[in-house]
């Protein structure tokens, strides 16, 4: 389709541009904070798209609207997409939410395998946990912080480390591997007791990243998929019968250009905002136009090219002249 081959393109190039310039606005030791989450956007009732994508309610009490679910890859400091697959909305057909994003997960490894980098840390909820897909995603070389759900057996391996997480063993679909488990509690607003929040990675080097370093980066999942899926559609809302956002087409082939012409144009316009501010002059005197300043902390752009090793660290940008 010429829309999803045009929308790849920017993609593509759009990851070009992240390992070109160092955009971290959050830090885990040398890697790059990102996001894997899942979303539904409404189109017309018809019934082609009705039988496409189903609806979240299922057959027996349909919602209004069929519904559209895609996966999607972001940077978490820029909410810039890496990559992203649509499929039916879960209902129907034994497939609930948990399944449909799990077999997209397995479709965005496939279609997009070079933007699992090894420098680069995927952030994920609690739909993706199962040790056969983590597997297949650590055999890329990337690595991934994953909060597990209730339910999930994780067997502790040896004593708690002095940052009070320690490494279990997770099993599933006859595959067993040795992972570092996070666990705090988060106070809700609200609810009378705290919420445990229980997370897994492969980063089992506690100097390198503590686990109240890695308890602090898992909110920026919130602002790579969450905050970032909504300003996105705030572009497509009104264009149906009800408020909210939705799409126009009515085949699943259009609705799929459809998706594909959106995540472009979106993905165009912040690609231009920072652009723009990466050669935006600093108000402040003496400063070097097109510079970062960051008081007190300097970052450097990430060669070009690589592959497969984390980014290095070249000249630092200038230091901010004083007050």
């Amino acid at each position: 389709m010429p829309l999803e081959r045009l929308r790849d393109r920017v993609l593509a190039g759009i990851d070009g541009e992240h390992r070109g310039r160092d955009w971290r606005a959050v830090t885990v030791g040398e890697l790059e904070a990102c996001s894997i989450d899942g979303s539904l956007t409404r189109g017309p009732d018809t019934p082609a798209n009705r039988e496409a994508f189903g609806s979240p309610s299922g057959a027996h009490d349909p919602a209004p609207y069929p519904q559209v679910r895609e996966l999607r890859l972001s940077n978490a400091s820029t909410r810039a997409t890496f990559g992203v697959v649509t499929g039916p909305s879960g209902a129907g057909g034994g497939r609930d939410k948990g399944e449909a994003e799990q077999k997209l997960l397995d479709t965005v490894l496939k279609d997009y395998g070079q933007v699992f980098t090894s420098w680069r840390l995927w952030i994920m909820d609690r739909n993706f946990p199962g040790a056969a897909r983590t597997k297949d995603m650590l055999g890329t070389g990337t690595h991934v912080l994953i909060r597990v759900r209730d339910g999930i057996t994780l067997r502790r391996t040896g004593d708690f480390l002095p940052d009070g997480s320690y490494l279990a063993a997770l099993f599933g679909g006859g595959v067993t591997l040795t992972m570092r488990v996070i666990e705090y509690y988060v106070t809700v607003a609200g609810r009378d007791a705290p919420e445990l929040f229980c997370l897994i990675t492969d980063l089992h080097d506690r100097q390198a990243y503590p686990a109240g370093t890695l308890a602090a980066v898992y909110h920026w999942r919130w602002i790579g998929s969450e905050t970032a899926l909504k300003e996105a559609k705030s572009a497509i809302s009104g264009a149906g019968p009800s408020t909210g956002a939705i799409f126009r087409s009515q085949s699943p082939a259009l609705v799929r250009q459809e998706h594909a012409a959106w995540v472009t144009a979106v993905e165009l316009a912040r690609a231009a905002a920072r652009a723009a501010a990466a050669i935006a002059v600093p108000a402040r005197r003496g400063a070097v136009p097109g510079s970062r300043c960051i008081p007190g902390r300097s970052r450097s752009p990430r060669p070009a090219g690589r592959s497969s090793s984390p980014p290095g660290r070249g000249r630092p940008p200038p230091a901010c002249p004083p007050r």
